[in-house]
């Protein structure tokens, strides 16, 4: 078999057409659909990896804002316990010092009902106190006891202080005159000697007018105007009694 070299020329020929018909209307368009397919993929795959860095970025800020709010809620939470502990000890400081207050009062209510029951006691012991001894002086009077306590009225007469002096002689100055109360009718010497310490205050003797009043018990009540010397037994019981009624 011999070697046909215008038929291999052909065949060359006819490859180098096929290729050129291959390259000129099928891979160019292959090719170029490839590209366009890689192309699409890659811009496929950038959108992913866009969106994922944009979904990463998105969790990285919503961690940083949670933590951040986490943060800040922790903070108001424990500014509002401190507010609220801060408050609880003003109510309970509030509240004790009101209690306290109570207390005080209901104390100083208690010890003023127990002095107005104490002075109540004390002053119906006075008064028990009095009537026993005005009914026991009145027993005692004596004609005795009235002439001492006359001698005790005319040491006081003399005996009385610049002051009093005064107020005495301004009284007998203006004053009617002198009125003598006694629980017995006086004798003429008693009277006279009343008299006498009278005149010693006066610039001329004033005139006295003597009266009998058994309630005195024993003693007299001399009186010149406003100014007066009680020297009685009953006006030592008043006296007692007031001072139990104030004590």
């Amino acid at each position: 078999m011999s070697f046909d070299w215008s038929t291999f020329v052909l065949e060359i020929i006819n490859f180098l057409v096929l290729v050129w018909l291959l390259r000129h209307f099928l891979y160019r368009p292959v090719l170029s659909m490839v590209e366009q397919r890689q192309h699409a993929v890659q811009k496929t795959l950038d959108d992913a990896q866009h969106a994922r860095d944009q979904a990463n970025a998105l969790q990285t800020d919503y961690q940083a804002r949670n933590s951040q709010w986490q943060a800040e809620l922790e903070k108001r939470r424990q500014t509002l316990g401190s507010e609220l502990e801060a408050e609880r000890q003003h109510r309970l400081q509030a509240l004790e010092a009101e209690i306290a207050s109570e207390r005080k009062r209901q104390q100083t209510l208690r010890q003023h009902e127990q002095e107005t029951y104490e002075k109540a006691v004390q002053g119906r012991a006075t008064a028990q106190a009095a009537q026993f001894a005005s009914r026991l002086l009145r027993e005692l009077a004596t004609p005795d006891l009235a002439q001492r306590i006359l001698d005790v009225a005319l040491k006081e007469l003399a005996a009385l202080p610049p002051e009093q002096i005064e107020a005495l002689r301004a009284a007998l100055g203006t004053a009617d005159g002198v009125v003598v109360h006694s629980s017995s009718p006086l004798a003429a010497n008693d009277r006279a000697r009343l008299e006498k310490a009278f005149a010693a205050f006066a610039a001329s003797p004033p005139g006295v007018r003597y009266t009998e009043d058994a309630n005195l018990v024993s003693g007299l009540l001399i009186q010149v105007g406003a100014w007066e010397l009680d020297a009685s037994i009953a006006g030592e019981l008043r006296a007692f009694a007031e001072a139990g009624g104030h004590g």
